[in-house]
């Protein structure tokens, strides 16, 4: 359930909105980009800042009485109840207004809250997305390092490439009529990557989609076959294997 804001603070909030230039909006502004900060971990979670209000004490030298204005600010923020809900004054990243949050997940004000959250999702979908590019080209390098397994799905993706087939969907349909039951889709896109990331094979981004060549690398490991398709050598490697 959301935090009421205070009847002074947001007669204070309303006031500064209406004058940008006033001491209560550059008040409220530094209370709002301080928290922020806070929250996002640029400042120290101890940290503290100070603003300077101006009052004018007025003195009639009649009877000795004394006039002291009253400061808004502090009244304000005496009614904060516990004093930490002061996070939940902020400045919308949109259009700069102050506004009252109410709860800890609101960072844009009622107008721009959608805008601001389909902008957030973005944002953070593409970091999730570098990062799995990252890890995935992390684990290929980590593979390519290590020995190389000849795999059913390999030998077949290889003897495809000497059979000039190219494209991405080439290869598919050439491993889905090869493997017959072995065929698993979701793994020739992986076990490319890792003949790439060996060394064997070469990729270009055409307009048509990724297409494959054979490396030098490649090339002479057919040679010292002989004649011998990749999938031939795979069925021997098992044999030996299981023997």
């Amino acid at each position: 359930m959301p935090t009421p804001c205070p009847n002074r603070l947001k007669e204070l909030i309303r006031l500064a909105n209406l004058d940008p230039e006033s001491d209560a909006r550059k008040h409220l502004q530094v209370i709002a980009r301080a928290c922020k900060a806070k929250r996002q971990r640029t400042l120290p979670a101890a940290a503290s800042i100070q603003i300077q209000t101006s009052r004018t004490i007025t003195i009639h030298l009649t009877d000795g009485t004394v006039e002291i204005p009253i400061d808004e600010l502090e009244l304000a923020l005496d009614q904060l109840d516990p004093p930490s809900t002061i996070d939940l004054i902020r400045e919308c990243p949109r259009c700069l207004e102050i506004f009252w949050a109410g709860r800890a997940d609101k960072e844009a004000c009622d107008r721009h809250t959608s805008a601001w959250s389909k902008r957030e999702w973005r944002r953070k979908a593409k970091e999730k997305a570098v990062i799995r590019a990252k890890e995935r080209a992390e684990r290929n390098k980590k593979r390519a390092e290590g020995p190389f397994e000849l795999t059913i799905t390999s030998a077949t993706i290889l003897d495809a490439i000497f059979e000039s087939v190219r494209s991405f969907k080439g290869i598919d349909d050439y491993c889905w009529a090869r493997m017959s039951n072995h065929y698993i889709q979701t793994n020739i896109r992986p076990a490319l990557n890792l003949l790439v990331a060996a060394g064997f094979l070469n990729c270009d981004e055409q307009i048509e989609g990724r297409w494959y060549t054979a490396t030098e690398k490649l090339k002479k490991w057919r040679r010292e076959l002989k004649g011998k398709t990749f999938w031939v050598l795979f069925h021997e490697i098992r044999k030996q294997q299981q023997s």
